[in-house]
């Protein structure tokens, strides 16, 4: 079995906060990642659906988490 892709990445500290307009582009970035994060634990694959929402594995929610990421 492979590792998991979260793995290295900080375990949930719970919400924060939602950008701000003067924000820098770091912590717009942190914000997203740290969100994208949050999704990918609640939106997992069930079969050939997510758990979360139902929807054919991959789901929009968690595409759109791995997209984030990539950034």
């Amino acid at each position: 079995m492979s590792e998991s892709p979260l793995k290295d990445l900080p375990e949930d500290t719970g919400p924060r906060p939602a950008p701000r307009s003067g924000d820098s582009w770091e912590e717009l970035l942190e914000h997203y990642r740290h969100t994208a994060v949050q999704t990918l634990a609640r939106h997992l694959r069930g079969g050939t659906r997510c758990r979360a929402c139902d929807q054919p594995w991959p789901c929009r929610a968690a595409c759109a988490a791995e997209a984030t990421l990539e950034l």
